[in-house]
């Protein structure tokens, strides 16, 4: 209301605090100079502050402070009010209530001047919408989730007697459309829908002041929906009726909005493929599909409002063992404030026996306050998987069980190797509570080993007669699967009895059609052994050729120890033996030294009066006889030759060779023995190429090194005919070398290389007619080598040449 051209009276003073208290709003006055000159009743209540404790008092030092929690500044506005108050009729701040809690309002701001139009003051009239604004509040963190945005108005005041509208506010006229001067002296029931009337009469009658719906007319035709709060009060000494009016069209549609989006959420959340528990900060579940309920085998009713210990839900982790509340996946998520993925926890509702496994993820949700509201936790079935990778699992080892235990058996010679291997894997693989191994003795069934995985002792029978658990041959000795040993009857189970266990798989150990023995398996608490039948009977296969394997070696052990004393006696004999044939070989070698030696004393002197003669110094001799001596002569040499190998191969052989080591220049050293076949090589027309590093320098035995290549050299000259001789030496690393002689003559076939090396051999009888030898040259090569720590190859194809190398330490 404009009120300048009213003076100040103390009827109007209580007229507006009628006004106040029917329509709870609230209204201060409050001078030029922000000093507070009056403070409804309504005010009293929203603000806390008694009236005598603010009146005189500066607003900021009360109800406003000097900035929002927004930022905003907020005496620049009061400031500006002041100055034009025209200009700022509505405005919307945040005030402060004596307690220091932050409250919104929304005023309206009219100017009072006296007669005297000298001072002046500004009537605020304000309504409280804090509830508007955490309404706007909880719509925006709505909206977050679903993506909504929407808007609050403010409310509209208008004073009617009998229905005739005599004054209203500036947030009325633009709720209905009107402006101000269209609606005084109009008739309130013009701007209401006729289905009301009733409604609204009733409570003009009975003076209703609570809240309540109605429907107004817009000036475009179009209907509003309104929440009314009116109350009696005197204006200008008149009964009136003061109608606090509020467009609720927007928080309809909030509502609306709301509900469709928690509609949706919960549409969404049902529709949703896994199990879905949403948690409040405080852990309680405030929703759940109809998984979740399957899940947890309760109703929604049972499981909304209560936390999941208080469920009886018992969480497990992966290695099966309870968690505790703190590691719940809700819990650790309202805990850290972070998102968890792929935790697998087991769900064991006491209504199902086993336990169901589940994919976890779990993700906080925070308002714009960066607050946490809830926490949304999925659950998605992964029974079935675990149960295959779990079967896979079981699958892989029985398998690698099954072929360790296989490896054992076969490997194993005796019977407690072959049982322990057996009874091991089987609990290994699929992990019974008792194993144990009876074999055959006649027609009883006697305890050879057993295993029990559990601490202490446990009484096993040792013996059992076959026929309680076998009718006979002719059944096969098929194996027995007892899930319950209770509902079993006879003899044998009694005796069975006394482990103490409640299920049972008995399987034969059989070879052919006879029993070996069987292969019996428990456990305490009731279980199926049939899934591991494949396994087990293949273990039991397996087990009974292990058996046999060390029956078998029982016999030949037994037959071995026998043969044993006779290879005692056997050897005893070739021992003496072998020292016999030992000394006569040592002594062979002392006569071939000694008849060697004493034989090359006359050969000498053959060979040198031989040559005498031929030299032609005892007198001119006939061509018959320079032939016939010349064959003397060289037989006497090739004599010579043969007897100088015998002597240096029995030499080695009897271990009389001593090695003078010293250092040798190799490219010398071959020049020099290059030389010695010269003359030979020319006459045959055949080069002889040398290609030796002129730094090499080997530590080893001058002479038997130069007779290895002598031998070499002479072999290649005797065999080539045509073409040349080349001698390589090639350093293999900083230890070791090689020399080669290689030539182009007749080469050598590969099935005759073998008997090279070995003494008094020659090959191909064509070549050593024409080239006469002793056959121990490359035997001689191959025995001085391994003096000098060396070896001695060969590499040759007939009709291209031959390579004979060998390699030896640079240094011995």
């Amino acid at each position: 209301m404009e009120g300048k051209e009213k003076p100040f009276k103390a009827r109007d003073d209580r007229f507006y605090e009628q006004i106040v208290s029917a329509a709870n709003v609230v209204i201060v006055r409050f001078d030029s100079n922000f000093r507070i000159t009056d403070f409804s009743g309504s005010s009293e209540k929203v603000f806390g502050f008694r009236k005598n404790e603010v009146i005189g008092k500066y607003l900021m030092e009360t109800i406003v402070p000097e900035q929002e929690s927004t930022g905003r500044n907020l005496k620049e506005l009061m400031v500006d009010i002041v100055r034009n108050a025209r200009e700022h009729k509505y405005n919307i701040n945040e005030n402060v209530t004596k307690n220091g809690e932050r409250i919104w309002m929304q005023w309206y701001n009219s100017e009072l001047k006296s007669e005297s139009d000298n001072e002046y003051e500004i009537l605020s009239i304000g309504i409280d919408i804090s509830d508007k604004v955490e309404a706007e509040k909880k719509l925006k963190e709505s909206e977050e989730r679903f993506r909504m945005l929407s808007e609050l108005t403010f409310e509209g005041i208008l004073i009617h007697k009998n229905g005739i509208i005599l004054d209203c506010n500036l947030s009325l006229e633009k709720q209905i459309g009107y402006s101000r001067t269209e609606l005084i002296g109009k008739n309130l029931f013009e701007l209401l829908v006729p289905e009301k009337y009733h409604t609204i009469i009733r409570n003009m009658i009975t003076e209703k002041e609570a809240s309540y719906e109605a429907e107004a007319i817009h000036k475009n035709g179009s209907v509003i929906p309104i929440m009314i709060e009116a109350a009696n009060t005197l204006y200008k000494q008149e009964d009136v009726r003061v109608v606090a009016v509020r467009n609720i069209s927007e928080q309809k549609k909030i509502n609306k909005a709301l509900f469709q989006s928690e509609q949706r959420y919960r549409e969404l959340i049902n529709h949703i493929s896994a199990a879905v528990l949403v948690h409040a900060p405080d852990k309680r579940i405030v929703l759940c599909n109809d998984i979740a309920t399957e899940m947890l085998a309760l109703s929604k009713d049972q499981i909304v409002g209560r936390t999941l210990p208080n469920l009886g839900i018992v969480l497990l982790n992966e290695n099966g063992n309870i968690l505790v509340a703190d590691d719940y996946p809700a819990y650790r998520v309202i805990s850290d404030l972070r998102p968890l993925k792929g935790m697998i926890v087991g769900i064991n509702n006491h209504k199902n026996e086993n336990v169901d496994w589940m994919l976890v993820n779990a993700f906080p949700f925070f308002n714009t306050a960066n607050e946490l509201i809830e926490v949304i936790v999925t659950y998605v079935d992964i029974t079935d998987l675990k149960n295959a990778q779990a079967a896979l699992r079981s699958q892989a080892l029985e398998l690698s069980t099954l072929n360790k235990v296989g490896r054992e058996v076969n490997s194993s010679l005796t019977m407690n190797q072959v049982t322990k291997a057996s009874l091991k894997g089987i609990m290994n693989a699929i992990k019974p509570d008792l194993a144990m191994i009876y074999l055959n003795m006649g027609s009883q069934l006697m305890l050879n080993d057993y295993t029990f995985k559990a601490k202490g002792k446990i009484e096993v029978p040792q013996l059992i007669p076959e026929e309680h658990f076998f009718d006979s041959k002719e059944s096969g000795y098929n194996t027995i699967f007892i899930q319950d040993m209770v509902d079993e009857k006879g003899e044998g189970w009694n005796l069975l009895r006394k482990t103490g266990m409640t299920s049972f798989a008995l399987l034969p150990l059989k070879q052919g059609e006879n029993l070996l023995g069987i292969i019996g398996i428990a456990s305490e608490k009731k279980r199926s052994y049939r899934d591991q039948q494949v396994f087990l009977e293949t273990v039991c296969n397996e087990t009974a050729i292990g058996i046999q394997n060390a029956m078998l070696f029982e016999q030949v052990k037994s037959h071995a120890d026998e043969l044993e004393m006779q290879v005692k006696d056997r050897t005893r004999e070739l021992s003496e033996s072998v020292e016999r044939l030992q000394e006569l070989d040592k002594l062979k070698s002392i006569f071939l030294a000694s008849m060697s030696h004493e034989l090359r004393t006359p050969l000498n002197s053959i060979i040198g009066y031989t040559g005498i003669m031929l030299m032609g110094m005892t007198g001119k001799l006939s061509d018959e006889q320079h032939q016939q001596l010349s064959r003397v002569k060289n037989n006497a040499k090739h004599l010579l030759s043969l007897i100088n190998d015998i002597l240096d191969i029995s030499k080695v052989e009897a271990g009389h060779v001593e090695l003078n080591i010293e250092d040798i220049n190799l490219s010398r050293l071959v020049k020099e023995t290059v030389d010695t076949v010269h003359i030979k090589a020319a006459e045959k027309g055949i080069e002889i190429h040398t290609d030796i590093p002129g730094d090499l320098v080997i530590r080893t035995d001058l002479r038997r090194i130069t007779q290895v290549i002598l031998n070499l050299l002479s072999n290649a000259v005797n065999y080539t005919d045509k073409g040349g001789i080349w001698v390589k030496a090639t350093l293999l690393n900083k230890n070791k070398f090689r020399l080669s002689v290689i030539d182009t003559g007749a080469g050598i076939p590969e099935s005759e290389i073998s008997r090279l090396f070995q003494p008094f051999q020659q090959i191909d009888l064509s070549l050593t007619k024409k080239n006469k030898g002793t056959g121990l040259g490359l035997y001689l090569c191959r025995k001085l080598l391994s003096l000098l720590d060396g070896a001695v190859f060969v590499k040759s194809k007939p009709g291209k040449g031959s390579e004979f190398y060998f390699e030896m330490p640079v240094k011995i």
